[in-house]
């Protein structure tokens, strides 16, 4: 779903009427033309009067939230930096832009208009190519690899590129893994899962083409608060449906974290990151046999102390339980404070989890069943499936009135960002950076 242009944002709050719009417009195409690329926010601002704290308004409800380097001064769109990176020029940290600062950020696509060649051509010079596609930024990384926002000259529209890290000290294991992760995104056809475009040779190893999700992660969207109890149950009901349809085809996700959670404009949640994933018919050398690999805070115990040889379904299924309680009562965990890695994991093999209505007193009683029986210690007393979660958490929306209909609203997700936007432009946990 593509989002609304500013300009049709400000005419639908009546903060221009659509004889000024015409006149910015045609103003921003002239200064395009002469090589001076501006921002129809920053037009609108400076010629036609409008208040900086109105556009930024605006900028949220398009899920574009500047946020600045105080080194280089570049501007990047806050809630797209998924994966705890700072400024792509110098390296710098990124804080919230100031409110009376620059309303422009660093992505030509970020805000379609008149101008959009100019600004993409600006970009080509700024930034680097992968193969045959212009980046636009970076979208995340981790320990091997790094996800880019480039432009699709063939399609016409942006996608997300993979690529590793440091392909020239890669082994052929990681090698081997990595070109995998393309394999299954390719092979999983469900809206619950980011859609794998191909693996194109580009350098040694290659990168993975896939869809470019427009969306913002959960690791963004719940410490800021930006989403309901209701719409918690409703996307966590679509993640295990995703689960299951993954766990069918005979794959365990291994990774499931808010930071591989994307909702989309369009109400979805998103899995994405198969590049820990383990299917049944998996060699031991490539899961590197009783390897622990993903996030300790939402690893299951018996993956934590028995490995690869104890992976299974039921670890996907408590990995969303950990999301789902930690979205619940805001920021928990059933095991202890997930920044003291040492102790948490030491809680996790010895300890009870702390039922979630504990954390939280005013829970409902049968959602925190639900969760409990998600985080459950052994797999026996979870869920038998992700489909059975799934099933307990639309039953749970249905008696508030909402029937599964696959996602949020587009409407409900503009306003979950414009709650993001203004969490993080007043300094609130800024993790995104």
């Amino acid at each position: 779903m593509t989002p609304p242009r500013l300009g049709e944002l400000a005419v639908q709050a009546g903060l221009v009427d659509a004889r000024k719009l015409d006149d910015a417009l045609r103003l921003q195409r002239e200064r395009a033309a002469r090589g001076d690329v501006r921002r129809l926010g920053e037009l609108l601002v400076e010629r036609f009067g409008l208040k900086r704290p109105s556009v930024r308004e605006l900028l949220g409800r398009q899920g574009v939230i500047p946020a600045l380097c105080l080194l280089c001064r570049a501007r990047f769109n806050a809630l797209g930096f998924r994966g705890g990176r700072g400024c792509l020029r110098c390296g710098r940290r990124l804080e919230p832009a100031p409110a009376d600062g620059s309303l422009a950020v660093e992505d030509a696509i970020s805000d379609p208009g008149p101008a959009g060649d100019a600004l993409l051509a600006e970009h080509r010079r700024a930034l680097p190519t992968v193969g045959r596609y212009p980046v636009l930024g970076e979208l995340g990384r981790g320990g091997m690899g790094v996800v880019y926002k480039a432009w699709a000259p063939d399609l016409g529209r942006p996608v997300a590129l993979k690529c590793m890290l440091d392909p020239d000290r890669a082994g052929y294991e990681d090698v081997t893994r990595f070109r995998r992760e393309a394999q299954l995104t390719c092979s999983l056809r469900h809206p619950g899962f980011v859609r794998g475009v191909g693996f194109e040779q580009a350098g040694q190893v290659g990168v993975a083409v896939m869809e470019y999700l427009e969306g913002v992660g959960l690791e963004v969207l719940l410490p800021a608060g930006a989403l309901t109890l209701e719409q918690v149950v409703r996307l966590g009901a679509r993640v295990a449906h995703a689960l299951h349809h993954a766990h069918q085809a005979g794959l365990v996700h291994r990774d499931v974290k808010p930071a591989n959670v994307i909702l989309c404009r369009d109400g979805r949640p998103v899995l994405v990151d198969l590049g820990i994933a383990k299917d049944s018919g998996e060699s031991v050398s490539l899961t590197l046999e009783g390897q622990v690999l993903g996030s300790i805070a939402y690893m299951a115990p018996e993956y934590l102390q028995g490995g690869v040889q104890a992976l299974g379904p039921s670890c996907d299924v408590y990995a969303l339980g950990v999301i789902l309680y930690d979205a619940l009562t805001d920021g928990a965990h059933p095991f202890g404070d997930p920044r003291d890695e040492e102790a948490l994991v030491q809680a996790i093999v010895r300890d009870a989890p702390t039922p979630a209505a504990s954390r939280l007193p005013g829970l409902p009683r049968a959602l925190a069943a639900v969760v409990d029986r998600a985080v459950a210690k052994t797999p026996d007393a979870r869920y038998p499936t992700a489909q059975a979660l799934a099933r307990d958490l639309d039953l749970f929306a249905a008696t508030l009135g909402f029937p599964p209909d696959g996602g949020l609203t587009p409407q409900e997700v503009e306003a979950a960002f414009v709650r993001a936007g203004q969490a993080l432009s007043k300094g609130t946990r800024l993790s995104i950076v």
